[in-house]
């Protein structure tokens, strides 16, 4: 029962479309102007939408990692880490969690830990995964004595890293690289685009720093190496002798004893013997400071470096990335210290090129198998004209449903280059084929209105087709839906304007060719007769010169 009804709806469809392709046929130079126009009207869209790596995806993963202050004991940073956990079982969306509190070790005396959060599925709970994590994280805040932060997990940050965008600070002196970051990352966050910087670096262990007094040690004849092995040996102990007993060597220490150790004002009474026989105190040589081991020391083609980790507050990753390049070339960077901007920014850059050059090439290619089955290369440029409409069909798309340009987006642009000239194939065939015995202008109308069927079905099953991926359902289901997005806005645009500006376009090149054509000829038969009326003089000035001779 609905088969007649199609048929009769699809009849009428050929028939809108008759005199559409008439009148357009008639108007063919406006309409392509037109179109181009559109074309580079749509481009603008791009910057409207934004860019991006990897749409963000729901996969129900939460990473909170827990920071206690140094010298907090494990039973401290188990009870603290334990209210924590007991508030996130209780969230309805949770499914399991994994809690790792770490222990004090002779190289840390930090018990940070974390959690690894599972939620159910998307269809099973109300709120995001994001939701949730700031809603741990806004509970964790009221906990005295620990810092949390909790952030959901996907896939991107395991490729790409966690931020945005990275900038690595390079210079010489760890303490002007810290005080250079901590000033760039205050830079970086009243930035519009910006919505937070921080400086990555982790305070190491407390430490006591003995500092010599250089002039007053070598009067008493003690260098910095007999003061550190004076202290070595008087805290740590110094291996004298070893006892056998029963056959099995025992190692004899001698150390003072742990009072000399309780404090620095008690360390200070240790007493070490210089080069002059001369004892003489610790405090009388040396002074202490309190301070903070590096916890890491890290190198980049030699040189020193720390990182600032920046994460954006607008919609497009490239135009954050830019105003903070600028940031970055106007400051004042002392000599010897500069920057490199690294991050999933620095990679989404280096794939979109990559991407690019892919597409130019998927379009060379194509070109070339057209020109050799047309055996013309205005044939060839014809048919690809499809191309361009249907990227502005995808990027309409796009800007429709909010997508932003990405990897996934772009791989959608490249699967279309092959594909949207399928339907330009058909109707310059058609036209190549029938335009001597029909005509050409009737031969430019048929050859849409014979193959309007097929174009419409092979258009609406393959964009139909791509409808759950652009709905990106599934866990992880987003990564992908820009592709399928921007492949059904690339094939309906694309399959509506190549039936209109395919013929137009045939018929603007045909006639430009039969002008040339007829000019070409035009000129031929000019020169004919001029060769001609040449020929003739020349016979007449033969005679004439005969009859002078005769």
């Amino acid at each position: 029962k609905l088969l007649p009804l199609f048929n009769r709806g699809l009849e009428r469809i050929i028939a809108w479309y008759d005199g559409v392709i008439r009148a357009a046929l008639k108007r063919r130079g406006r309409v392509i102007l037109v179109c181009l126009l559109v074309f580079a009207l749509s481009m603008t869209l791009v910057a409207i939408v934004g860019t991006e790596l990897l749409p963000a995806s729901d996969e129900g993963m939460i990473n909170v990692d827990v920071a206690v202050p140094y010298g907090t004991s494990l039973e401290t940073t188990d009870r603290l880490m334990s209210q924590v956990e007991d508030y996130i079982l209780q969230m309805p969306e949770v499914l399991y969690v994994s809690m790792n509190t770490s222990s004090t070790s002779s190289l840390s005396l930090s018990n940070n830990g974390g959690f690894t959060v599972v939620l159910c599925g998307k269809e099973q709970r109300d709120r995001s995964t994001d939701e949730v994590a700031k809603d741990i994280q806004n509970f964790a805040k009221n906990i005295s004595g620990m810092e949390v932060s909790a952030a959901s997990s996907s896939s991107i940050t395991g490729m790409f890293g966690s931020y945005d965008i990275s900038v690595y600070l390079m210079g010489k002196d760890l303490d002007r690289l810290e005080e250079l970051g901590y000033d760039i990352a205050a830079r970086a966050e009243n930035l519009s685009l910006i919505e937070s910087a921080e400086l990555d670096i982790t305070e190491g262990n407390p430490e006591i720093k003995v500092l010599i007094n250089r002039s007053t040690a070598s009067f008493y004849g003690v260098t910095a190496y007999q003061l550190a092995s004076g202290l070595s040996g008087a805290l740590n102990g110094v291996h004298a002798t070893n006892v056998s007993i029963d056959g099995e060597d025992i190692a004899v220490n001698l150390s003072l004893s742990e009072y000399y150790a309780d404090s620095v004002e008690n360390m200070k009474q240790i007493v070490i013997n210089g080069n002059y026989g001369m004892p003489v105190t610790v405090g009388q040589i040396a002074s202490f400071e309190y301070d903070n081991s590096p916890a890491n020391i890290s190198r980049y083609n030699q040189s020193r470096y720390m990182v600032v980790n920046a994460s954006m507050a607008g919609d497009s990753l490239s135009a954050s990335s830019t105003q903070l390049q600028a940031m970055l070339d106007s400051y004042p960077f002392p000599d010897g210290y500069n920057y490199e901007i690294e991050g999933i920014a620095d990679t989404m850059f280096e794939m979109f090129e990559s991407l690019f050059k892919a597409l130019v090439v998927a379009i060379a290619l194509v070109f070339l198998v057209l020109a050799a089955q047309f055996e013309s290369m205005t044939m060839a440029i014809i048919v690809m004209m499809a191309i361009p409409f249907a990227m502005t069909g995808a990027f309409v798309a796009m800007f429709l449903t909010n997508t932003k340009m990405g990897l996934t987006s772009l791989l959608g642009l490249v699967l279309l280059v092959g594909t949207v000239v399928n339907n330009s194939i058909l109707l310059v065939e058609f036209i190549n084929q029938n335009q001597q015995t029909m005509g050409r202008e009737e031969a430019l109308v048929a050859a849409g209105k014979q193959r309007l069927r097929p174009i419409l079905m092979t258009t609406l099953t393959t964009a139909v087709g791509m409808i759950p991926l652009s709905l990106g359902y599934g866990e992880g289901g987003e990564i992908l839906a820009p592709m399928g997005i921007s492949i059904i806005g690339g094939l309906i645009t694309s399959t509506l304007l190549t039936l209109i500006v395919i013929p137009c376009m045939y018929k603007l090149v045909e006639e430009n060719r039969d002008k040339r054509a007829a000019r070409s000829a035009a000129r031929a038969a000019e020169i004919a007769a001029l060769e001609a009326r040449w020929a003739e003089e020349d016979a007449r000035e033969r005679e004439a010169k005969e009859a002078r001779r005769k």
